[in-house]
């Protein structure tokens, strides 16, 4: 018994987001410690930086874990602008899932831009259970990043003062789902009086827009009442996304694996067969039980 890896007919990959951006609206955040004496300049007065165009970018996606980064274009109004520190929060469907405070050294001249960046990595599926329940989060989770950009401006008297820019962008990413595993089809062929060849066309199909990782696939095939095969395959093999990889199970029957009595069984026409597995990934399981009959061809 072996395991074939092969090219697939097209629509197949052998083995071998988004919804527009928006802005969400913006929780206040405390002024840092240290700053608070020192006046701060409005918006309205023209001369806080503003940032005229955000966005959000999904870096990586798995089943477990997302990376995204963040992309502010600050723009310098009348005095120079000095970065010293950023005060991030990340939000998934409207929960405070990691808040972190970067410090920035940023030196903007007036009239000039800047581009701001920030990265950010979380689990939003911890065990196999928070993946199932995923199911009933609909087809998109809502991600955000937002904070507050803190400088400060000198202005014409010298006087350092305090600037605080709010930003945020939001953005929907796919619901990971668990890989699903079916049996697309099957050859037989009748190669003598006492053997007969069979060729399953097992098919992992991966619904997301990210690659997934298999940890295995465990199988047995039983042909006319008896296990002629089983094996584990698949480890670590690498299913693309929105595609469906094939693992091409073949599964000889003859006197060694079925025994002396293969002759009365292929001489009958008729072999029932069952395809059972269990297709794993880090935090997923999914069955398969297929049955049913092989007619072979008479030699006459």
């Amino acid at each position: 018994m072996t395991m074939h890896m092969t090219m697939s007919r097209p629509g197949l990959v052998r083995l071998s987001l988004s919804k527009p951006t928006f802005l969400l609206a913006l929780v206040a955040l405390t002024a840092v410690a240290g700053c608070q004496s020192a006046p701060q300049v409005r918006s309205d007065e023209g001369l806080a930086p503003t940032l005229p165009s955000e966005s959000i970018e999904l870096l990586a996606q798995t089943l477990t874990d997302c990376t995204v980064r963040y992309t502010g274009m600050l723009q310098a109004a009348d005095l120079d602008v000095t970065l010293q520190k950023a005060i991030i929060e990340l939000v998934v469907e409207g929960e405070v899932v990691s808040k972190r405070e970067q410090t920035l050294v940023v030196e903007i001249a007036a009239g000039s831009s800047h581009v701001v960046t920030f990265d950010q990595t979380f689990t939003y599926v911890k065990d196999a259970e928070a993946l199932e329940a995923m199911e009933g989060k609909g087809k998109t989770l809502l991600v955000s990043i937002r904070g507050v950009l803190t400088g400060s401006v000198k202005t014409a008297d010298g006087a350092p003062q305090v600037v605080q820019v709010p930003f945020a962008r939001g953005k929907e990413l796919r619901t990971p789902r668990p890989p699903q595993i079916k049996v697309i089809d099957f050859e037989a062929g009748r190669f003598s009086e006492t053997e007969v060849q069979v060729l399953f066309h097992v098919g992992v199909v991966n619904p997301n827009p990210f690659d997934i990782l298999l940890t295995g696939l465990d199988y047995t095939v039983t042909l006319a009442g008896k296990k002629v095969a089983e094996a584990h395959v698949g480890k670590g093999e690498r299913v693309n996304a929105a595609s469906t990889g094939v693992f091409d199970v073949s599964v000889t029957m003859n006197e060694e694996t079925y025994g002396p009595e293969v002759k009365g069984v292929i001489k009958s026409l008729i072999v029932p067969y069952i395809l059972s597995g269990e297709l794993t990934t880090a935090l997923s399981t999914a069955q398969l039980d297929v049955r049913g009959e092989i007619k072979l061809r008479s030699t006459n």
